[in-house]
């Protein structure tokens, strides 16, 4: 067996919640940086003007931001967060003396407010709570997707549409069934029909049975459909500027209005076709996804 591979420090760091504390107390600061620098990356600024500066280099996890400062105060520095795209749903918590103030901010987009002087124990409890809820809603936005390949071609299905990945099993023929319904596997119980994808779409398969996965979908009415894959990639969550549905869609992609759920933006997929689940049980559907797909590769390509 390998020997098992350490993490570095750098990596291990690298996974922490980054931070921006300003304040233009070097006390205040101070306290800030010994309660949460062991369990976060931490940058600093002194004013309001060196926040936005820092916020313009790196979009961090959170902002835990004091309101009377020189040069610009918090308050402003939130204003401006909430107007900036890059910024606006990045968490912020106030830390003030000023209470009125401070609570005011909340109508601004402020997400919490915490009064000066702060404890150690509170501000941790106060940010990791902070955080939590951000990702939280990060979670709520997303919408996510199982991508796999099948030889030459990418495709998606929406996550709530997959059952369960599996590795190819061995298949029970189905009698009198067309070359692509390779036949069926039990799964606890429950019969499987397998589509062999890449024999439909026309494109070369280059996995062995061995290596090839099979992704089950939830069908209407509890059935259960598997699709062959030669590759099948972790879960992804996608926002909505990355979700395309077919008023969007341009070329190579236009033949597929109509054929498909959406496209998504998937990392270094670029645009992946999304499949709806019932489209590939009709033989006239998957036709025409067929020819389609075929067309948008070779556009894409040539």
């Amino acid at each position: 067996m390998p020997p098992k591979k350490e993490r570095s420090l750098d990596q291990d760091q690298e996974a922490l919640p980054r931070l921006l504390l300003v304040d233009d107390s070097e006390a205040i600061l101070a306290l800030e940086k010994a309660a949460l620098g062991a369990t976060h990356r931490l940058e600093t600024a002194m004013n309001g003007r060196l926040a936005l500066a820092s916020l313009g280099r790196q979009v961090p996890d959170a902002v835990i931001l004091d309101l009377s400062m020189p040069e610009m105060d918090g308050d402003q520095v939130l204003v401006a967060m909430r107007h900036d795209p890059r910024l606006a749903d990045v968490p912020v918590m106030v830390v003030s003396t000023e209470s009125q103030r401070a609570r005011d901010t909340l109508r601004l987009g402020a997400d919490d407010f915490l009064p000066k002087p702060v404890t150690a124990d509170e501000l941790r409890r106060r940010v990791a709570a902070l955080l939590e809820a951000a990702a939280r809603r990060r979670a709520e936005r997303l919408r996510p997707f199982l991508f796999f390949r099948c030889g030459p071609q990418a495709l998606g299905l929406a996550l709530e549409a997959v059952h369960v990945v599996t590795a190819r099993p061995a298949l029970q023929s189905l009698p009198q069934a067309p070359l692509h319904l390779p036949g069926f596997f039990d799964l606890y119980g429950q019969p499987v029909p397998v589509l062999d994808l890449c024999r439909r779409l026309g494109v070369q398969q280059d996995r062995s049975l061995v290596e090839r996965k099979v992704v089950v979908m939830n069908l209407a009415g509890g059935a259960l459909l598997g699709v062959e894959a030669s590759e099948v990639w972790d879960p992804e969550g996608l926002s909505r500027p990355d979700v395309l549905d077919e008023t969007s869609f341009t070329a190579p992609f236009e033949g597929l209005k109509g054929r498909l759920d959406c496209l998504a933006r998937s990392g270094t997929r670029g645009l992946v076709p999304v499949l709806r689940t019932q489209a590939l049980l009709d033989e006239d559907e998957l036709a025409v996804l067929a020819t389609s797909l075929a067309r948008a590769r070779a556009e894409a390509e040539g």
